[in-house]
């Protein structure tokens, strides 16, 4: 089964993250980190903003599974937090000029401060638990590669943040596309089929006629020939 695999550097990506208190209109878009979580002593919140263009896929493609990958570069191995994907409905979102106020350095974010409502729920949810510094966490996002695929010109756009405990936790970090092992960087592995051509058999074919002359036959051969 063939796989799509995107792992872009900075110079390709889109990754940033979003950080609310004294930080809510500072931008950190070129930071080798993606923040995350609810810090239980500065009351501190942390969403990741991720883009991937998936319209590298046949047209004809159905996709099978749709995996994200992060690797942990901080945070406690024990005792993680429920945390979310969400697909982010905000197409005018600006990764070096995004924060927790504005989603494009100038305008409020419609929803809410942190992007959080400007998202679709529900079916597109994944929760999940950091494990801990050094590994990596993958989260099934089928369902929101599949409507980006179908429905919004390849542009897969993905909002994270804890849900639950509320208020309380701490805060997880994960690679960004900054980082400097290629290894280490966000990646989204995209698992699809596409039809099969018909292959042709002899069936499909006939033997044409001999070459004939007035005089009678002049050679003999088979030509092959497709039935109308």
């Amino acid at each position: 089964m063939p796989t799509l695999t995107l792992q872009p550097a900075e110079a390709a990506a889109l990754d940033t993250y979003l950080e609310s208190g004294a930080n809510a209109n500072t931008n950190f878009g070129g930071a080798a980190i993606l923040n995350i979580g609810n810090n239980a002593f500065g009351g501190i919140i942390n969403n990741i903003l991720l883009e991937f263009d998936v319209s590298a896929l046949p047209a004809s493609a159905t996709i099978v599974s749709a995996t994200l990958t992060l690797k942990q570069s901080a945070g406690a191995a024990a005792g993680g937090v429920n945390m979310e994907c969400r697909r982010l409905d905000e197409l005018g979102w600006v990764e070096n000029l995004a924060t927790y106020n504005r989603y494009d350095g100038l305008a409020n974010w419609p929803g809410g401060a942190g992007g959080a409502g400007d998202t679709t729920g529900g079916a597109f949810a994944t929760v999940w638990h950091p494990p801990g510094a050094g590994s990596t966490v993958d989260i099934d996002v089928l369902v929101i590669i599949r409507d980006a695929f179908a429905n919004r010109a390849g542009r897969a756009l993905l909002h994270h943040r804890q849900t639950s405990p509320a208020g309380i936790g701490t805060t997880y970090s994960f690679h960004s596309s900054s980082a400097v092992n290629a290894a280490d960087r966000p990646k989204l592995a995209i698992a699809y089929t596409v039809p099969e051509l018909p292959t042709a058999s002899s069936d499909d074919y006939t033997p044409a006629c001999a070459h004939v002359t007035a005089g009678g036959f002049r050679r003999s051969r088979f030509n092959w020939r497709r039935h109308c």
